[in-house]
């Protein structure tokens, strides 16, 4: 049988755990004050250049619920480039504000310009107005 752990590191893992749940806030305070500081802003800008990419990918599996393989097989599906004018520069994700579902990559402008405007278009009613105008 592999033993992970020794007992005197068990011990020392305890001793931690109750050292922290008795000094709670004083713990907090001083690590935000760290954060605060020069140097944890610098080492935390460090961090996120160093670690860009898992970032990104942490940040898309939180807001849309998909996975890192989905996300790298969304990029592929449209060459890494905008799903409409294939632009391969500020790609964001594409999604259905409503029902959460994740459509495609887009870049920027054809996000605000395309996609939104005829979003709201048809949720407010706007194109329905224009159609009625044009009799058709």
């Amino acid at each position: 049988m592999r033993v992970l752990y020794t007992q005197e590191a068990i011990a020392q893992r305890a001793a931690k755990k109750r050292y922290a749940d008795a000094h709670k806030e004083e713990i907090k305070a001083r690590r935000e004050e760290y954060q605060k500081s020069k140097r944890g802003k610098a080492l935390r800008k460090q961090y996120r250049k160093a670690n860009a990419v898992k970032l990104k990918l942490a940040r898309v599996r939180k807001v849309y619920g998909i996975t890192d393989s989905a996300y790298k097989d969304l990029l592929k599906r449209h060459f890494n480039g905008c799903a409409i004018c294939g632009a391969q520069s500020k790609l964001v994700i594409d999604h259905d504000h409503k029902k959460g579902k994740v459509r495609g990559m887009l870049c920027v402008k054809c996000n605000i310009t395309t996609v939104a405007g005829v979003e709201n278009a048809v949720n407010g009613g706007f194109l329905q107005k224009i159609l009625d105008y044009l009799g058709v």
